[in-house]
């Protein structure tokens, strides 16, 4: 038997969906587990692929505020010399 990969998939009104002929109910979140390959045959009919659980998403790094980093007590800083990869003197 070959393995097919699943993904997670879900309707804005939490609807069930249907796939070769395999129907596949959500949880209780409206979540969906679907094979991967009906994702684009399902996305025409309002559902969204939903990230898995082990994938990160970064909506945005430039939405949140960056905030720069204080100095450290003693710190020797503005002598130009040369640093080695981890920021020590040469």
């Amino acid at each position: 038997m070959d393995f097919v990969p699943n993904t997670r998939v879900r309707h804005p009104d939490g609807l069930s969906c249907g796939w070769r002929g395999v129907a596949y109910e959500p949880d209780e979140d409206g979540v969906c587990i679907v094979a991967a390959a009906a994702v684009a045959e399902l996305e025409p009919h309002g559902f969204v692929r939903l990230p898995d659980k082990t994938e990160v998403v970064v909506e945005s790094l430039t939405e949140a505020p960056v905030e720069s980093m204080p100095a450290e007590e003693g710190a020797e800083g503005g002598d130009d010399q040369p640093r080695g990869r981890r920021g020590r003197k040469n």
